[in-house]
């Protein structure tokens, strides 16, 4: 075969397939089938980004949402302290309506994600671990959280 656009001489196909060839497909096989397993374990079993609920809700009266949590919280130099255990985030361009918010160590809140315009991401992590960090998208008309709070 001098071309390699045209058909070869033999009966390539159907040919056995050579032993060191068969090994190597063996180990890239069990070597898939391992990091397949993993992965599915350490989505159900590891410690990563929460999967959460998501609502639908419209952008005008989540703005509206957040606006009623800026005035209830303390504003301090640091940010707003939360008045409760909610935190209510507004996504729109070049700017978050309700941060910088001052959360307690140790006290579980429940921080409610939305956007007002575009898609937007966002990130939580602690200062001293940048390895465990939560990553959220947050889509306009759709908002994480308990449906009851709005």
């Amino acid at each position: 075969m001098s071309n390699p656009l045209e058909d070869p001489d033999d009966d390539w196909w159907n040919s056995p397939v050579n032993r060191r060839e068969s090994i190597w497909l063996g180990i890239a096989g069990a070597w898939s089938l391992g990091i397949f397993t993993w992965m599915a374990g350490f989505t159900q079993f590891g410690d990563q980004n929460p999967i959460g609920t998501t609502y639908d809700v419209d952008p005008d009266r989540y703005q509206e949402r957040v606006g009623e949590y800026k005035e209830a919280a303390e504003e301090t130099e640091n940010g707003l302290v939360p008045p409760d255990s909610d935190v209510y985030v507004g996504a729109m361009r070049f700017n978050w309506d309700g941060l910088p918010t001052v959360l307690e160590a140790g006290r579980e809140y429940d921080i409610h994600l939305g956007a007002y315009d575009v898609q937007h991401g966002f990130s939580v992590r602690p200062e001293e671990n940048l390895n465990k960090q939560i990553n959220r998208p947050s889509v306009p008309g759709v908002r994480v959280g308990d449906p009851d709070d709005l």
